[in-house]
């Protein structure tokens, strides 16, 4: 591993690129993005963790990350009432700020 990720770091970034993104529901939604993209992050975090130990596979990490992300948006379209396809720009504006730190961290692509 290159680097370890910072939970911390990478919500930030992210809950500013879904943001960036989706004008409508914010600020209303702006607490439940930042608690899913908090979950995501560390989704992130524990994959980078388990692969440093060899525990976790490219396709299980994978898998793990699109689980998450998949929860998220039902989530947030559930809680804010902002549309399906809004929510999946924000979240496709938010994984693509941190897609190369993640994957330099990491060393192989996940996102």
């Amino acid at each position: 591993m290159k680097q370890n990720l910072s939970v911390k770091t990478l919500v930030q970034d992210m809950t500013s690129a879904f943001l960036g993104e989706v004008k409508e529901g914010v600020p209303a939604a702006k607490k439940h993005v930042q608690i899913e993209l908090q979950k995501i992050a560390s989704c992130i975090a524990n994959i980078e963790a388990l692969a440093a130990k060899g525990k976790i596979t490219k396709q299980q990490a994978k898998l793990d990350l699109q689980i998450a992300e998949d929860a998220a948006q039902s989530t947030l379209i559930a809680a804010t009432g902002i549309s399906e396809i809004t929510v999946a720009k924000g979240l496709k504006a938010a994984m693509g700020v941190v897609t190369g730190l993640v994957n330099t961290a990491l060393g192989w692509r996940l996102i």
